[in-house]
């Protein structure tokens, strides 16, 4: 087995060292295990997504004579499901795992997917989520499910499902396309994790492995006043946009799950948990 932990990072200068070293810290826990789960080869693939702070002189300061390290960048800043998409491909693990640059890994979350995934009938596994700020208890499973920082999943299924979803809608003017919306964005890890459970076999880890961190003006920070109140007691003031390209992105998922089950692709074994 050999993982491919792959970081997206966009202007993340102020958080980024201590991502990096809580993947660092994840990587020598796995190490100093024991057993052949020890010898589990690890590289950590950094997309630089177009950062104009100092990103790309820390990243150079904090990979440098590191060779578990490689940095992507990319020109311009494009979005979470492009960025990761890119890391997967120029990833070399046949396991893969995401972490945004503002999240953390505990210090057992290699390990604890690696000894879920040793059962070859396994295809992805997802663990549980330390919040150092509360949420009401009916927002922690919807949490754990909606994110990818808590994912491990095999190289061949994102490949089978064609990556996080990806679409934008254009509209021509004369003989040039202008870029209208990105349709998927905020909602591509939703939707990545509703195709992996509706395909492939999971299990999920009750221990919490990873940390959502909540900063000022972050996405966690932005949902957390919603995520204190019981589901559905918070008023949705979503621009009406978003919920255009929600209604956009169930008919694009919906049309995609139905060509993949045609193909023969679903699940291969009982989800179950640990």
């Amino acid at each position: 087995m050999t993982l491919s932990v792959i970081v997206t990072a966009c202007n993340n200068a102020a958080v980024l060292p201590r991502t990096l070293v809580s993947a660092e810290q994840a990587m020598a826990f796995l190490k100093h295990s024991g057993g052949p789960l020890a010898e589990t080869n690890v590289e950590i693939v950094v997309v630089d997504d177009g950062s104009c702070d100092a990103t790309p002189e820390l990243l150079r300061g904090l990979t440098h004579g590191k060779s578990f390290y490689r940095v992507l960048r990319r020109p311009r800043c494009s979005s979470p499901a492009c960025a990761r998409n890119v890391g997967a491909a120029g990833a070399r693990g046949d396991v893969l795992l995401f972490l945004d640059g503002d999240d953390l890994y505990l210090p057992p979350h290699l390990l604890t997917c690696c000894q879920a995934l040793a059962d070859p009938a396994v295809d992805f596994v997802k663990t549980g989520v330390h919040l150092a700020h509360p949420v009401h208890a009916d927002w922690l499973p919807r949490i754990e499910h909606s994110i990818v920082l808590n994912l491990a999943m095999r190289r061949r299924c994102h490949e089978a499902i064609g990556g996080f979803p990806d679409y934008h809608l254009s509209r021509r003017s004369n003989e040039e396309l202008v870029p209208v919306c990105d349709v998927f964005h905020k909602f591509e890890d939703m939707y990545y994790n509703q195709l992996l459970a509706a395909l492939f076999a999971g299990v999920r880890v009750a221990a919490a492995t990873v940390e959502y961190v909540r900063y000022p003006g972050n996405s966690y920070d932005c949902q957390y006043e919603k995520f204190r109140r019981p589901f559905g007691a918070w008023r949705d003031e979503r621009p009406a946009a978003d919920h255009v390209r929600l209604r956009l992105c169930d008919v694009v998922f919906e049309r995609h799950l139905e060509q993949l089950r045609a193909v023969g692709l679903g699940q291969t074994a009982e989800s179950a948990s640990m």
